[in-house]
């Protein structure tokens, strides 16, 4: 089958699962070196290429047929790639906050605004979240082996790190 086609696009977006599984099986190990370059974490590139996948197929009625499937695909891992770095650089800094006050042994009434702010953030997530967060941020355990140890889907661990991650910052009172 060739990709590149006018017939291919429109076919794709009329939703022919043939066309959609062809085109996975053809670009998926490109799309995944190209993904691994930018973001160099095997795991977090192949759930980019699942999403870039996935936003096309509920997309796929959308798609034009003048559409070069190839550029598109290309150009959405790079975009969907670029935005989890973006959220991997906040986490980082999220991750050096947590571990700053979990450090350090002080009263609280000698805490700054941004560590109790922390504190307070904290104490708002849920027991599950913290238990995830911890063993995220603490124990340097990937998404699946968080999963595994605690019976639950990849995607559900990924999900509440994000939803614990966005309550810290939006929470936080961060120095001038």
């Amino acid at each position: 089958m060739r990709f590149h086609t006018e017939d291919t696009s429109r076919r794709a977006a009329s939703g022919e699962a043939f066309v959609f599984s062809s085109l996975y099986q053809h670009y998926y190990h490109s799309a995944l070196k190209f993904c691994l370059d930018l973001i160099k974490d095997r795991a977090e590139a192949e759930n980019i290429i699942h999403d870039v996948f996935m936003k096309m197929w509920i997309k796929r009625a959308s798609l034009k047929a003048e559409l070069n499937l190839k550029s598109y695909l290309f150009t959405s891992v790079k975009n969907l790639t670029l935005d989890r770095l973006k959220e991997i650089q906040k986490s980082d800094l999220l991750q050096k906050q947590f571990l700053f006050v979990e450090a350090i042994e002080m009263p609280e009434e000698e805490e700054d605004g941004s560590i109790q702010g922390l504190r307070d953030a904290l104490d708002t997530l849920s027991e599950k979240r913290k238990q995830i967060l911890f063993l995220n941020i603490q124990e340097k355990k990937s998404y699946q082996e968080i999963a595994n140890d605690l019976g639950i889907s990849k995607n559900t661990v990924k999900n509440h790190l994000i939803v614990s991650k966005k309550i810290i910052r939006d929470r936080m009172v961060w120095p001038k």
